[in-house]
């Protein structure tokens, strides 16, 4: 354990390391602020349209559907043709 009772802390640090550390606190502090203000200032507004979106899509869709029927069936068709 490091005893610093009757010595001052500051002369122990560098007169250098003392002007970089009140150097870093200035800048935090004005950072502070200017995000502060710049937050208080900004406004994001978003709005919609008056008119709908509106999609053209030209698109031709061919189906063919292929039914196999049982024999039997064919054949009950073929026998009674007014049956559908």
């Amino acid at each position: 354990m490091v005893n610093l009772s009757g010595v001052d802390v500051i002369s122990i640090l560098r007169k250098g390391d003392v002007m970089e550390l009140l150097n870093q606190a200035r800048f935090a502090g004005l950072a502070t602020l200017t995000a502060l203000a710049l937050s208080a200032c900004a406004t994001v507004r978003v709005e919609g349209g008056d008119k709908p979106i509106e999609v053209n899509l030209n698109i031709k869709i061919d189906q063919e559907v292929r039914v196999r029927l049982d024999p039997e069936i064919d054949d009950l068709i073929a026998q009674n043709p007014d049956i559908f």
